[in-house]
């Protein structure tokens, strides 16, 4: 048996926020022991650790607790919706990312082109190739510069 802190400490969360799953009823709340103390055991660290992870998710409290009274089959099944949630929006962000690092690697060009057609890392850039045209995807004519500000006599807009 362990204490709320303890129970709170493994599953990565705080006392307080156990305690807000106790209003909302997705935790049961032990017995008190002679103390006065909480003293929580095995099944509620793993309810808890469960209440986390789909919490995490994205997954909103009402809809947890829905799923923490389902069967096991009806479980699954969210779950493998969850998942697939979650590897949509981890391919999103992936091509978010990989948009951000070529936005990067253009704007640090050391060339500071006046025409977006006329950095190599701009034109091997997403962004290009919908403004200018598939053309405007091939070769390189730029090389990256360490360089955070704009060269001396550039146009900064």
């Amino acid at each position: 048996m362990i204490t709320i802190g303890q129970l709170a400490a493994s599953a990565g969360c705080t006392v307080k926020a156990v305690r807000h799953y106790h209003e909302r009823g997705l935790l049961p709340e032990p017995e008190r022991d002679a103390s006065g103390y909480r003293r929580y055991g095995a099944e509620h660290a793993i309810a808890l650790i469960k209440i986390r992870t789909l919490a995490e998710a994205g997954v909103p409290l009402s809809r947890v607790k829905e799923l923490l009274a389902a069967g096991e089959d009806q479980f699954a099944a969210a779950i493998a919706d969850i998942e697939s949630t979650l590897r949509t929006r981890i391919r999103r962000l992936e091509r978010t990312r990989q948009q951000v690092a070529r936005l990067r690697a253009a704007t640090s060009c050391s060339c500071r082109p006046r025409s977006p057609t006329t950095c190599g890392s701009w034109r091997n850039s997403a962004s290009a190739s919908v403004a200018y045209g598939s053309n405007a995807t091939s070769g390189s004519s730029c090389t990256p510069s360490r360089r955070t500000t704009p060269p001396a006599g550039s146009p900064t807009s």
